[in-house]
């Protein structure tokens, strides 16, 4: 990520998360510090049926709809971006490793640079949900969400839709050191310490997005 100084005179961005504050974390990051988008990128590893898929995302869609208009958080609408990476050849079947490649690349590249480039905050620590977290949809996920979970406009209070919510190695955005790195390689046991089902009604809304701010919220979610 780029660092900008803060000018002198001008009034240093708020550190994020801004406790007990998810939707301010998230007007935060838009506003003071000058990020353009909020989202998770969505990896598409199932390519059996359009229309499963569109069902899918259409209930992807109602939750995150539903949810900023319960919380009155409609002007987060316009700056939201679920982009979904679809690419059969590469992705049909692709594990959440691979994913976690593909991802690791975007956030590397121009595109991600460009839009961190006014953001006050180094990379070397979890500091934008966007650029750490991304979704693995496999074919048991978009069965969980299509065929198993109830379907909008009812709530899945159950949580039996699911998705895959991948992180990045720790080793790659955090300031660990080596007994850190080696802590993190035995938790990992082949990456799977940073992979965890997350349930869609609770995951794409953004309140789930602002805790995600924190990292240990992600450690929370594998715990609960």
């Amino acid at each position: 990520m780029s660092s900008n100084a803060t000018a002198q005179g001008e009034t240093a961005p708020p550190r994020l998360p801004l406790p007990g504050n998810p939707l301010g974390t998230i007007r935060a990051s838009l506003h003071s510090h000058h990020l353009p988008k909020w989202g998770l990128l969505i990896y598409c590893c199932d390519y059996r049926c359009d229309a499963t898929w569109d069902s899918f995302m259409a209930t992807l869609h109602w939750n995150v709809t539903d949810a900023l208009s319960l919380l009155k958080a409609t002007d987060l609408a316009a700056s939201l971006d679920m982009r979904v990476w679809s690419d059969q050849s590469a992705l049909d079947g692709a594990s959440v490793d691979r994913v976690r490649d593909a991802f690791k690349a975007w956030v590397d590249s121009t595109e991600a640079k460009e839009e961190t480039k006014d953001a006050p905050l180094d990379w070397g620590g979890a500091d934008y949900p966007r650029y750490t977290y991304c979704v693995h949809v496999d074919a048991d996920a978009v069965d969980s969400v299509v065929r198993r979970a109830p379907q909008p406009q009812r709530f899945d209070g159950e949580k039996v839709g699911y998705v895959n919510l991948v992180r990045l190695d720790m080793r790659e955005i955090t300031d660990g050191g080596e007994d850190r790195e080696e802590e993190e390689e035995e938790e990992d046991n082949g990456g799977k310490g940073n992979v965890v089902r997350a349930p869609v009604s609770r995951l794409f809304g953004p309140e789930t997005y602002g805790e995600l701010y924190d990292l240990a919220a992600f450690d929370r979610m594998r715990r609960d």
